[in-house]
């Protein structure tokens, strides 16, 4: 969204940059008849091209902007190099309303972190269950041939049943020692994804509490440069009503 917005706000730069280079040329080509005349000086003629070759500096800014925009969307899209992509929607300055932020919802990517802490619990209580006895229950119900020989008999007579229950309990006594250390190294990890949750959680607020003051900012910019152009406009309107009234 960031590259988009930013490409079709740019593209938009970029058609009011040819206007005003066109303008520049075509003040340029005046001025120097002007110089020709004896009406203006050298001095003149020299801010009339140092304006135009602002003009060229500032558009090549902007297109710089704009195909490292086009380069990133081509990359995040999975195209292939080369392909066209055609921005169709333009925006319209005058009917947008720049709403008020005061809040930013959670960071999305603290997740990952929250998950790691959450892990890491687990593997705590893995390695504390080492220490426990274990139990193993098991059983057999079922029918056996006792025979002298070594043949089989389908009598029913000849089969007996058999059936028993086995209960084997294991305690962890030689392997203290090993998971003393193993229960420590979790632990370890386990600090070390609480601190980073912490410092994370910190990191976004404070970035989020930028992003604010930034946005708050900003607005106040364009809103100052949306009134200066409304002037600016209206001063171009007065000095074309004089310039046809000689």
């Amino acid at each position: 969204a960031f590259y988009y917005y930013t490409a079709i706000i740019t593209k938009r730069a970029l058609e009011i940059h040819d206007r005003n280079y066109e303008s520049a040329e075509k003040t340029v080509v005046i001025v120097e008849q002007k110089f020709e005349q004896g009406i203006v000086d050298q001095r003149t003629v020299n801010l009339a091209k140092i304006n135009k070759n602002n003009v060229l500096q500032n558009r090549s800014t902007y297109q710089i902007v704009f195909e490292q925009c086009y380069s990133n969307l081509t990359i995040l899209l999975g195209l292939e190099p080369g392909t066209e992509i055609i921005f169709s929607e333009n925006l319209d300055s005058e009917a947008i309303k720049i709403p008020s932020v005061d809040f930013i919802g959670p960071d999305k990517s603290l997740e990952i972190y929250k998950l790691q802490l959450r892990q890491s619990d687990y593997k705590v209580s893995q390695e504390r269950a080492k220490w426990y006895p274990k139990l193993y229950i098991s059983g057999y119900l079922g029918t056996q041939q006792y025979q002298d020989n070594f043949g089989i008999s389908f009598n029913s007579s000849s089969w007996s049943t058999v059936s028993y229950l086995s209960l084997n309990i294991s305690l962890p006594i030689f392997n203290g020692f090993v998971t003393k250390s193993q229960v420590n190294s979790a632990l370890i990890e386990h600090d070390i994804s609480r601190n980073t949750l912490e410092q994370e959680v910190s990191k976004s607020r404070i970035e989020d509490e930028l992003i604010l003051k930034e946005f708050s900012y900003s607005k106040e910019a364009v809103n100052a440069a949306k009134e200066d152009y409304q002037l600016s406009k209206q001063n171009a309107d007065l000095q074309l009503q004089k310039f046809e009234e000689g």
